[in-house]
């Protein structure tokens, strides 16, 4: 009964469209000219309808259409789209999804969306890959709390004034414009960043919401990008740090019931290697 509606600035009526950017939730916009830019000829929004509720979009889906996989979020958004040619994308990057309807937040509609979308692009371009590019929203909270934990009980140690050191660097942002901090707090963020989305988990699943998504829907956690989105919320919610999750149709299934049943999630060599070699195997 749930129709998918693909979204234009020609032909979708003011009203729905005020309503899709109003509930952006993953990245905010500005006004109106941010939203015709990710409608423009590079950039596809679609949407879940009801019947019953033809104007009203239940869940949305942005995405973004590409030669490459990007590592970033200025790659995507804050781009002038609207007088852009189409391009011949080979990637489509799914890089934000949000249900406009709170008293739906409980019913997987985001799961059923994402592979119509999928199917829908690729009939109509010769797509090889298709990524999201992904924010960790608990990971800031969940990292400085460890942080704060290990300066407490190991003051004194190296691993105790490490600690403290990173929580300083993080607290006020300082690697942003020093490269001796970011080169501290680089490979420690990053490595803990795979420890997240690996093996935090909550009920046998994993803790990090989007991460619970999109390996429930058996994608592939595929790289981890340093400085990805250094906007406020970018570093409010995960020091910067984001995800390409991989959705390859061959391995969904197997990958789906590899992590439903047994609590693993399926990781590139690349996100493994940030791992120790104990934790990767």
């Amino acid at each position: 009964m749930l129709d998918l509606r693909r979204l234009t600035w020609e032909a979708t009526p003011a009203a729905v469209l005020e309503r899709v950017k109003d509930a952006e939730a993953v990245h905010r916009m500005a006004g109106w000219g941010d939203l015709r830019d990710r409608l423009g000829p590079r950039r596809r929004v679609f949407a879940l309808t009801h019947a019953a509720m033809p104007g009203e979009p239940l869940v949305v889906l942005h995405a973004a259409l590409m030669t490459h996989a990007p590592e970033a979020m200025p790659e995507i958004i804050n781009q002038p789209q609207a007088h852009l040619p189409p391009c011949d994308p080979t990637t489509a990057v799914f890089y934000s999804i949000s249900n406009t309807q709170p008293g739906l937040a409980r019913v997987e509609l985001g799961h059923f969306l994402i592979k119509k979308v999928a199917t829908e692009l690729l009939k109509e371009f010769d797509l090889q890959t298709l990524v999201t590019l992904s924010p960790l929203p608990g990971f800031a909270a969940w990292v400085n709390h460890r942080l704060l934990v290990q300066a407490r009980e190991r003051s004194g140690t190296p691993e105790g004034d490490l600690a403290e050191r990173l929580l300083v660097h993080l607290e006020n942002d300082a690697w942003l414009s020093c490269h001796e901090a970011e080169a501290v707090v680089r490979p420690w963020l990053m490595r803990a960043a795979a420890v997240y989305l690996l093996w935090e988990k909550r009920r046998g699943l994993a803790l990090d919401p989007v991460a619970a998504f999109h390996l429930k829907n058996g994608a592939t956690c595929w790289r981890l990008n340093w400085r990805a989105d250094v906007s406020g919320p970018g570093l409010e919610r995960s020091h910067g740090i984001m995800v390409n999750y991989m959705y390859d149709l061959g391995s969904l299934e197997a990958n789906n019931r590899v992590y439903v049943v047994q609590g693993k999630v399926a990781a590139s060599e690349e996100v493994l290697r940030l791992l120790d070699k104990d934790e990767a195997s």
